[in-house]
């Protein structure tokens, strides 16, 4: 299911990925306000407008939801937030290994967030981007850190969703082969 069907054979010039899991009950139906709302009409190989929404989740958390989900062999969900970072890496260095051609450009969405596709599509062909550059653009947020205090992530976007060209998951291929290596350690 993970391989060229997810994305229906075709170049897209946005490729939407939505983290999901069935750890909790309020996790499906987060997912399910997301599919009914602003992701419905991008959703699956027919998207809309060039562009294309897909759950990133294990197995499909409905029956209906299967030509919209993108399971990847090997994927693991651990059912714990903190391990989420780890099932991306894994996404981004599947999808750099085998998939940086389907798509232009890769937003990755949390379900708790609401995006105006259509504004963010036009945002990025106003910018005149090239997506074989290496481009990675969020908003850096701010966060509470273990101790209480603000942790300031300078270097990584997080929370609302963040954005990958072609070029910068094509150049970060390696360097995520080798995270997956050290975590495995």
């Amino acid at each position: 299911q993970g391989g060229r069907k997810a994305f229906g054979g075709r170049p897209w010039r946005l490729c939407v990925l939505l983290p999901a899991t069935d750890a909790k009950p309020r996790h499906v139906r987060a997912a399910q306000a997301v599919m009914e709302t602003w992701a419905k009409p991008y959703s699956g190989a027919q998207g809309a407008d060039h562009i294309i929404s897909l759950l990133y989740s294990r197995s499909p958390l409905r029956v209906e939801w299967t030509d919209m989900t993108l399971s990847l062999p090997g994927d693991l969900d651990l059912h714990q937030p903190k391990f989420n970072a780890l099932r991306f890496i894994y996404l981004w260095r599947v999808l750099a290994l085998h998939h940086a051609e389907d798509c232009d450009f890769f937003l990755k969405a949390d379900m708790d967030a609401y995006v105006d596709v259509p504004s963010l599509a036009r945002a990025i062909s106003e910018a005149g981007f090239n997506p074989n550059e290496d481009i990675y653009a969020g908003v850096v947020t701010r966060s509470v850190g273990a101790g209480g205090g603000d942790d300031d992530w300078q270097t990584f976007a997080h929370g609302l969703g963040y954005i990958l060209s072609r070029g910068a998951l094509r150049t970060v291929t390696d360097a995520l082969g080798v995270c997956l290596e050290v975590t495995a350690l």
